[in-house]
């Protein structure tokens, strides 16, 4: 059996989807542990994503994984602009531009300075940040992966 998506998805939700799959694989079906991990991602909320990230970031950071935990710390300010703290997703774009070669890593390197406009753009807009927000509630992020094979 396999697993797979029907389209390209961002890594935070691919990746947490795939460890929820696996953590109800173990008590239930292939297709009901498929189902059970949808649910979850699509109801999980901004802070539950961030410590994903988190959990991630340390991971990878300790076996040395420079150029994933780039990407990671992309995801963490992304999340925390859709929870709409500007402050904070700015200063992680910001300390990401400060670290990235600009030559080499030119397509992150674009999209991080693209986002940190964005952010100083909305800054001076007063909102309380909503992190219970539902990050992945939208299709995109759960419908596309699908079991193929022996689904029982």
């Amino acid at each position: 059996s396999v697993v797979m998506s029907l389209w390209s998805v961002d890594q935070i939700s691919s990746g947490i989807l795939m460890q929820k799959f696996y953590e109800a694989l173990s008590t239930t079906t292939k297709v009901e542990a498929l189902r059970t991990a949808q649910l979850a991602l699509k109801e999980m909320t901004a802070q539950e994503a961030l410590n994903y990230c988190e959990q991630a970031v340390s991971m990878l950071t300790s076996s040395g994984e420079t150029e994933a935990v780039h990407v990671l710390t992309e995801d963490t300010a992304d999340l925390h602009f859709q929870a709409g703290n500007y402050a904070e997703a700015g200063r992680l774009y910001q300390e990401l531009l400060a670290v990235l070669d600009a030559d080499q890593n030119a397509a992150l390197f674009q999209r991080v300075d693209a986002a940190l406009t964005r952010c100083e753009m909305l800054a001076h807009r007063p909102k309380k940040p909503d992190y219970e927000k539902q990050v992945y509630s939208h299709p995109y992020h759960w419908a596309p992966f699908i079991l193929v094979g022996d689904w029982q």
